[in-house]
């Protein structure tokens, strides 16, 4: 069940929004970018749905929705390509829309061409390798795919903290809502950075849940690699991650019985 338990959340920025609303003269613009980003988050969760990964948590905000994918990062490295993929591709299709609009009188042509300019600059800032946006996803999978897990996670925040101090030093964004933006994206690089323990933690589990069938790899470290069957070094000799895992969490349970 894909859906088990979604919770659906609408933000609170939705009651600003609304009271400025008839005074924004910018509305319609606002407007269009809703359906652009809805489009962008939706095709990332039905992506995800076709591999079999749960949607957790849907927030609605004045600019589109917000997904939370479980298990997005812990699975196979092929799907989540695709699915971190699936977003930023929906911007590829978007000028035909607007195209079409304009056939049918919906849009003028020159606030069809604003929309084309507003939706390349949605797509080049989605795809810069900053974590968490898509472009920071993609560069996390590719070190996934040569890195164990925990070392992956740590060049993928200290490339997006690079990328970040290039985007200021280099002016590539401008203005206050584009520095509210790299704060915020600051913000959770360091969230995640403090919270890497758990997410190791709770890529473990996942693995223990979900053993895969990749091409084997010996590993002389506990930390896994993502995309291959560790054979872990194991005292004198070598285990399998399956049966490691298995012995992990297994005497973590028994270290917690009285």
């Amino acid at each position: 069940m894909h859906f088990h338990k979604l919770r659906i959340r609408i933000s609170l920025l939705w009651l600003p929004y609304l009271l400025m609303l008839p005074y924004l003269s910018v509305a319609r613009l606002i407007g269009w970018i809703f359906i652009m980003l809805t489009i962008h988050e939706m095709a990332h969760m039905l992506c995800a749905i076709l591999f079999h990964y749960p949607i957790e948590r849907i927030n609605i905000y004045p600019f589109g929705l917000a997904a939370t994918i479980t298990h997005i990062g812990h699975g196979s490295l092929v799907k989540e390509i695709l699915i971190i993929s699936a977003g930023p591709l929906m911007h590829v299709l978007f000028p035909s829309l607007f195209q079409f609009c304009v056939a049918k009188g919906i849009l003028s042509p020159s606030f069809a061409s604003y929309l084309h300019t507003i939706n390349a600059s949605i797509l080049l800032f989605n795809l810069l390798p900053i974590y968490p946006l898509d472009g920071g996803r993609l560069m996390q999978t590719f070190f996934h795919c040569f890195l164990r897990f925990r070392t992956a996670e740590y060049a993928t925040l200290i490339c997006s903290l690079i990328s970040i101090t290039a985007v200021f030093y280099f002016h590539l964004l401008q203005g206050v809502s584009a520095v509210i933006v790299l704060i915020f994206l600051i913000l959770q690089i360091f969230l995640s950075w403090r919270s890497l323990p758990l997410t190791q933690l709770q890529f473990f589990h996942y693995r223990r849940l979900h053993p895969v069938a990749y091409d084997p790899i010996l590993n002389e470290s506990f930390d896994l690699y993502r995309g291959r069957r560790n054979i872990i070094k194991y005292g004198r000799g070598w285990i399998d991650e399956k049966d490691w895992l298995r012995q992990r969490f297994g005497s973590e349970k028994n270290s917690r019985l009285p």
